[in-house]
């Protein structure tokens, strides 16, 4: 969401603030992996000298989805049992283990789920739910 390089000098100059060698700022930049690509232009070269640490979030593998799922719906005060087993495995499938698509898939489908008044997420929902996101 950052439009224009000036933004990302801007940043690189903020990092240059210190006393001695104690850092009085740190910046920590998040995105899509756009934004890998972005970086990799030779004119950010002066500002990826300052990252001083880099994580990519990979797919998660098929055998996390469902304590990814859980968590969150812990988190949000929700129950556990809310997606049967063949729903996570189709989260899964559909979402290619990618946390934000897993995120918009869920959230359909309990969206979808209590529309139709539910109690539990199947396969069926998710399917559902992922051709209406295909349509669009």
């Amino acid at each position: 969401m950052i439009p224009h390089k000036d933004v990302f000098d801007e940043i690189r100059l903020l990092t240059n603030y210190q006393l001695d060698d104690v850092n009085l700022l740190s910046v920590v930049l998040m995105g899509q992996p756009e934004l890998n690509k972005r970086l990799a232009h030779p004119v950010y070269e002066p500002l990826r000298q300052r990252i001083g640490i880099q994580f990519n979030l990979l797919p998660l593998p098929a055998d996390e989805i469902g304590a990814y799922l859980n968590h969150r719906l812990h988190c949000a005060g929700g129950r556990s049992d809310l997606f049967t087993e063949s729903a996570v495995v189709a989260l899964g499938q559909l979402s290619g283990g990618i946390p934000r698509r897993i995120n918009q898939l869920a959230s359909l489908a309990l969206l979808e789920a209590f529309g139709r008044e539910l109690q539990q997420i199947d396969a069926t929902v998710i399917r559902h739910v992922a051709e209406e996101l295909a349509g669009l």
